[in-house]
């Protein structure tokens, strides 16, 4: 199964769309998508008065429309810079709104509307996963090196013994 069919294969699956309306812009999103990039959800809406396909990845957000005959409109959101998603199910159709880098973006008419809230709760769940495992701080430098310069402290006379023993403590200890 080529990537293209992969894709359809989820769309279909996550939405249930038979893939005739988005069918150019899932034939897109076949190149469009990084070489570890996976799709995980999707819906239809309307960005900017075009209708396209919102794909919610493991590493971003991408609006796709596809022109008729030609064109590609793409809008991608990459999940360190948003910082909440909101939406609203209405009388007839769904809207998602994208906050991020201090921008608002409306995706409006999202349909299914059924899956207008589980899309939503999905990306704040990427977004709370994000927060909630803030980047591992790495040493700059190694233990030997930092009990060195603390041996190099102590006999130019900046530490005295206690100190050395409480700061040697915390090194080795980290």
């Amino acid at each position: 199964m080529n990537k293209e069919e992969k894709i359809a294969t989820v769309a279909k699956k996550l939405t249930g769309f038979s893939g005739f309306l988005i069918k150019g812009e899932l034939k897109q999103l076949a190149k469009i998508l990084a070489g570890d990039e996976e799709v995980e959800d999707m819906v239809q809406g309307v960005y900017h008065k075009r209708q396209g396909l919102l794909v919610a990845t493991n590493k971003r957000l991408i609006f796709i429309y596809k022109g008729m005959l030609w064109g590609m409109t793409l809008q991608d959101f990459s999940y360190e810079k948003i910082n909440t998603v909101e939406y609203n199910i209405g009388l007839v159709d769904g809207r998602l709104t994208v906050y991020a880098s201090g921008n608002a973006e409306e995706i409006k008419n999202v349909m299914p509307k059924s899956q207008v809230r589980e899309f939503g709760e999905f990306v704040r769940s990427k977004l709370n996963a994000k927060v909630a495992s803030p980047p591992v701080m790495v040493p700059s430098t190694s233990v030997a090196e930092q009990l060195e310069k603390l041996v190099g402290l102590k006999e130019k006379g900046f530490l005295n013994d206690e100190e050395f023993a409480i700061q040697k403590a915390k090194i080795l200890n980290s």
